[in-house]
């Protein structure tokens, strides 16, 4: 027996007031709900109840020899029955089922399953598993949430998760169930790190943890080694990703090396910096990426030191490795050849661009001067947003950039030099005339050396074609009306180093 249910409705009172006064306790086939709790019982209860009472008859109801008995039915009071108790089993009927169609299903156990009619009969489709089980309307919905606990495919949620709100293409919010999971948080947490470069010491900031918490109070920050764990834990992971993708790949890997110094790098090439070195840490990033036998081509800076790396590199490696027995593995930057030529194609017209080069370093030594510069710039109603730019010796295209800029404010240093008395070299017209043809000139070297320096694409399919754009750009210049000596003679010097990278197949392959 399940337990015992207890009417205390006016409505029920009723009924039963009724059948006690006309002593007629007929078995009631039809269903009797309770509206306080929303029960419904068969036919089959009643008649229990009714059988455990006594036999009715049709006149008065003859229960007093069987007091004794178990009792179901009791009047407190002269009006009728107060308090009825029923005895049922686990055969209820759920309310919440549909009967006939007619009534909405509004027990939660529904939003697991699906109800469908098939042959003129109800059955419930698990929505996670796809399960068939009985939906009739006798059948109640116990069974159904008895399956739903034990269903291997259902998800199981905490509820003291929070709601998560999501904006639909419409652009209107609304809340969905929300899972936190502490792994994927710190997951999250050191990719965030990882990928904007903070600090480690950052799960150490007061003002972050109190954003965190008021976040999420579930997540537990974690201290500097644990978010360092991770942060190795994940590079481990995409390493071995990595390692599996160059294993399946059947091609070769070409590899780019440079040079620079940081405080803060702690891997780092031990000095002196000599080829040994060099070739000795080649080797070990060689080695420890599995590439001994992938590697096609090595491109470094045009320098002694790399020129004699090669050769020790070379002999660690298996000849039948490499691309033609070697001859194709050393390979100068591009970049860095290409520099090479207009720095001696600059040595000679250096001397020209001097006036320009002291205007601007005069303008741009001091706050004073630069404002004053500023202000006459205003007065002439020069409608720019570039900035006088110093160069750098050593870099050929800051001064393109320079000559470029100075360019723009060619009007502005003739009235300077009428307010102040101390600035001397004002570049003449003729200056600006031999700048703007020095800046032509430059402007495709300048463009050819931004797309050999690219490091999120390839760059070697475009050596050759840049190259004899530069060629042809440089055979051009003799049809220049501005024709001096000095540009004859620059035209000659690129020319003949240009032609001598093109042509010289040993120096296009790296050898000596």
């Amino acid at each position: 027996m399940g337990g015992l249910y207890q009417f205390n409705s006016e409505a029920n009172r009723s009924i039963f007031n009724q059948r006690a006064a006309s002593k007629s306790l007929i078995p009631d086939h039809r269903l009797i709900s309770d509206p306080i709790s929303d029960r419904r019982f068969s036919s089959s209860f009643h008649r229990y109840a009714i059988g455990m009472s006594g036999t009715p008859s049709t006149g008065t109801s003859s229960t007093q020899g069987q007091d004794h008995q178990r009792p179901l039915l009791s009047q407190s009071t002269s009006d009728g029955i107060n308090n009825i108790d029923v005895e049922f089993n686990a055969l209820e009927c759920d309310s919440n089922v549909i009967e006939n169609g007619k009534r909405k299903l509004t027990s939660n156990v529904w939003l697991h399953f699906d109800r469908e009619k098939r042959d003129d009969v109800w059955t419930a489709i698990c929505k996670n598993c796809k399960k068939r089980l009985s939906a009739k309307s006798r059948s109640g919905t116990t069974h159904l949430h008895g399956y739903l606990e034990r269903c291997p495919r259902r998800v199981f949620h905490d509820v003291k998760q929070m709601l998560k709100a999501t904006k639909t293409k419409e652009g209107d919010v609304k809340l969905s169930t929300f899972q936190f999971d502490q792994d994927i948080a710190r997951r999250e947490l050191a990719n965030m790190v990882i990928l904007h470069e903070y600090p480690l010491s950052i799960v150490d900031h007061s003002g972050f943890q109190r954003f965190l918490t008021s976040v999420q109070p579930m997540f537990k920050i974690p201290t500097t080694n644990t978010l360092k764990s991770d942060i190795m834990k994940m590079y481990e992971y995409e390493r071995v990703k990595i390692l599996d993708l160059l294993k399946r790949n059947k091609g070769r890997i070409a590899i780019t090396t440079d040079m620079w110094t940081c405080n803060n790098q702690s891997l780092h090439v031990q000095c002196p910096h000599t080829s040994v070195v060099l070739a000795d840490a080649m080797m070990d990033c060689i080695l420890d990426w599995h590439l001994e036998k992938k590697v096609s081509a090595l491109t470094v800076d045009n320098c002694s030191t790399n020129n004699a790396m090669i050769p020790i590199i070379l002999d660690k490696l298996s000849r039948d490795s490499t691309l033609l027995n070697g001859e194709m593995f050393h390979m100068r930057c591009s970049a860095h050849v290409l520099n090479l030529v207009v720095k001696e194609g600059l040595d000679v017209i250096n001397d020209s661009i001097d006036r320009i080069q002291g205007s601007v370093s005069y303008w741009t030594g001091l706050p004073k001067r630069e404002e004053k510069f500023l202000e006459t710039v205003r007065e002439l109603e020069i409608v720019s947003t570039k900035k006088l730019a110093l160069d750098c010796k050593k870099r050929w295209n800051s001064t393109f950039v320079m000559i470029r800029s100075a360019l723009i404010y060619k009007t502005v240093f003739p009235h300077l030099r009428q307010r102040d008395s101390q600035f001397k070299c004002v570049p003449t017209e003729n200056d600006w005339v031999f700048a703007k043809e020095i800046s032509d000139r430059l402007e495709v070297f300048f463009v050819a050396t931004e797309q050999f320096s690219g490091t999120k694409y390839p760059t070697a399919n475009n050596y050759l074609p840049i190259l004899c754009d530069i060629r042809y750009a440089i055979s051009q210049w003799g049809t220049s009306r501005y024709k001096t000596l000095t540009f004859h003679r620059t035209t000659i010097t690129l020319k003949k180093t240009l032609d001598f990278i093109l042509v010289d197949k040993d120096d296009f392959r790296g050898k000596e």
